[in-house]
């Protein structure tokens, strides 16, 4: 499956795809309602959107035995019955498919709640890195098989006290955060390690307030106390728009881009884009939920800047690729530092940088934990994005500034659809020129 991608002018106005990364923290606070619920009560996820890695999530609460689907673009839940538990062989099964957040979210919430379970999913999402999350779950009491095509898990958390090492993905600490209430009412969970990606924890911490779950955090400890009843249960909850897709299109170069359904003061870490608008020279203007990018250098993005700007991208690693593809449009030498966790992601992404830019005739340099790259007028390329959805983005941006009537091929272009399945569409809606086949 690939798109063909030609020199394009973008500009206009769209609407910000709907942050996964919330709507998965919301569909699980809407099983917890419903698994403590005493009443029938629906709970409708407004704006969940149609991503792959939202469908995953869906699977897996079914499974579980929560009744649930999704109508038009929003997600409910209407109650939960462990009787009717999607069991094959003595195991509740369910695939993820290659949705990360939802096997590290999910295995501690099977965990806690005393059942066995295959977690089927592809094989490059289960051969990335999971031992930390692993290592928790097996102290608590957890017995844990691992396969080429799932994972097996059965016994029940036994601790009300747990320890995790939070270096390598955030996901762990939320994935157990999200499991406290079926854990007890009180829960210490002991986080060791260098904190990555904070910014999500503190979406998970504000997805628990929702049905009265408090989360403290003192010296890495963080201690959970829970009250879910009737009393303090949402009819629904609405998840706002994605800083991360949002991003492709704020940083594209475009002469002037207009996204809605964006919180000024959103909690998602990718919302840094904004810090990265200000370096490259963009301007912006804010009206309640809606923010307009302007890119006022359009005259000038052949002056290159001397000094290399310098990114860090820590607690937002999910913007490495569209900030090293900007670099090359706006025409400034760039450092990329703390990418040493992007070869864990779903494809190695500092290796797609540099494939893609050397593929595009761009020098880039490629070291442990930076990215240093040396801008040139891209060429037009042919590309395999490797089954990464951010690799497809960022490819099509750095096509579109491609001069000259040739095409940019990107294989694997349907990989989009695991957390953007409109991106192309919003791509031609701003006047991208492009040809889809999948």
């Amino acid at each position: 499956m690939k798109a063909e991608i030609f020199h394009s002018v973008l500009s206009g106005k769209i609407i910000a795809p709907p942050s996964k990364s919330e709507a998965e923290r919301f569909m699980i606070i809407a099983f917890l309602a419903e698994y403590f619920c005493k009443k029938n009560k629906r709970i409708t996820v407004k704006n969940v959107g149609s991503s792959d890695d939202v469908k995953a999530m869906k699977n897996v609460l079914e499974a579980l035995g929560l009744k649930c689907g999704f109508t038009g673009g929003d997600f409910y839940a209407d109650y939960y019955d462990e009787r009717t538990a999607i069991e094959k062989d003595g195991f509740i099964s369910a695939d993820v498919y290659s949705s990360g957040a939802t096997l590290r979210f999910l295995l501690p919430i099977i965990a806690a709640l005393g059942k066995s379970a295959r977690i089927y999913g592809d094989k490059t999402l289960l051969a990335r890195p999971n031992d930390s999350l692993f290592i928790a779950l097996s102290s608590a009491g957890i017995k844990i098989e691992r396969e080429e095509n799932y994972i097996e898990l059965s016994g029940k958390i036994s601790e009300a006290e747990l320890t995790i090492d939070r270096s390598l993905s955030s996901q762990y600490l939320s994935g157990l955060l999200l499991a406290a209430p079926l854990i007890g009412n009180i829960v210490k969970i002991k986080a060791v390690g260098e904190q990555t990606s904070g910014g999500y924890i503190d979406m998970t911490i504000a997805a628990l307030k929702n049905i009265g779950v408090t989360v403290t955090e003192n010296s890495g400890i963080y201690t959970v106390k829970s009250d879910v009843n009737d009393n303090n249960i949402p009819d629904e909850l609405t998840v706002k728009g994605d800083y991360s897709g949002a991003a492709q299109f704020i940083l594209s170069g475009a002469k002037t881009v207009t996204i809605e359904n964006l919180d000024k003061n959103s909690l998602q870490p990718d919302a840094s884009v904004l810090a990265a608008i200000k370096k490259f020279g963009l301007k912006t203007e804010w009206e309640e939920n809606k923010v307009t990018v302007r890119n006022v250098s359009c005259d000038n993005m052949n002056d290159k800047k001397e000094e290399p700007l310098e990114f860090f991208i820590d607690g937002c690693p999910d913007l490495a690729e569209i900030i090293a593809v900007s670099s090359v449009i706006f025409n400034k030498n760039a450092i990329i530092h703390g990418t040493k966790r992007l070869k864990y992601k779903e494809s190695d992404r500092a290796a797609a940088i540099k494939r893609l830019l050397t593929a595009a005739g761009v020098k880039t340099e490629v070291t442990d934990n930076s990215i240093v790259i040396y801008p040139s007028k891209p060429k037009p390329f042919v590309f395999d994005a490797d089954g990464d959805h951010r690799s497809v983005f960022a490819a099509t941006i750095l096509a579109a500034f491609t001069e000259g009537n040739e095409k940019s091929v990107i294989y694997g272009a349907e990989a989009i659809k695991k957390s953007y399945p409109g991106f192309f569409n919003d791509f031609i809606e701003l006047g991208g020129n492009c040809r889809v086949d999948f």
